[in-house]
Formats: structure tokens, sequence, C-alpha cells
């Protein structure tokens, strides 16, 4: 995976916590009205002791295109991958609209070998 700017690089992977074997994905603005008081998936993360790894580019994100925030984001996830962590959703998946990113998170997980838990958050490394 191409990634060209290492400064991008360093804001992606700046949440990455050393501490944490969990990485909060997930909506980040819930508009189901049956998800309503659902934390974003930042607020997520930081709900977990130590506060788990999570993508964010902070104020840069306006100023990328979506292609070049998309290769970060799978760059972030990638690397979470390579280390074996436990990804965790902010939302059952079943409530994840198909034509959000975080549904395509969800799928490029399982065909790296993950696989979605019963409880419909928690995804594992098999």
């Amino acid at each position: 995976m191409l990634v060209e700017n290492a400064a991008d690089v360093a804001v992606a992977m700046s949440n990455v916590s050393q501490e944490s074997d969990i990485v909060a994905i997930g909506l980040f603005k819930i508009t189901d009205p049956l998800l309503q008081g659902t934390p974003d998936y930042i607020t997520f993360a930081k709900s977990f002791e130590p506060t788990a790894s999570y993508f964010d580019l902070g104020v840069r994100y306006n100023q990328l295109t979506a292609g070049k925030a998309a290769t970060l984001n799978r760059y972030f996830i990638q690397n979470m991958v390579d280390a074996g962590k436990t990804f965790k959703i902010n939302v059952p998946f079943k409530s994840v609209p198909v034509d959000s990113s975080t549904y395509d998170e969800v799928h490029y997980l399982l065909s790296r070998g993950y696989r979605l838990l019963a409880d419909d958050i928690t995804l594992v490394p098999r």
C-alpha cells in the first residue's frame, strides 16, 4: 500500500494505543433513531481503559481527497491487523449502513481472516 506523505501517516497513526489490544471502528455520525445516544467511534474508543486505538485525521481530514483519506484509513487498519488487534464496532454490525466506510472496514477485516463474534460488534483474528 503506497502512502506518500510521512506527515499524514504520522497523523493517521497518532491514536494507536500501545497499552490496548482493542481498535475501535464504526460510525462517526449516528443518524439511525434507534441508535440515538450511541457514542461516535472516537468517544467509544475513549470509553475503554486503557483507551482503544482509533483512526482520526483531525482537521487534516478536510484537507485531503476522499481517496487519500481512505488510503490512510486502510494503512491504519492493515497495521492493526498485522499486530493481531481485536476490533470493536460502536454499533451492531447489522445496523451499519451498507454504503458506509464502516461496512467496508468490516468486510476488509473479514477478508483478512477476522471473524465477527455473536455479540455483533467484536471482530477477532482466526
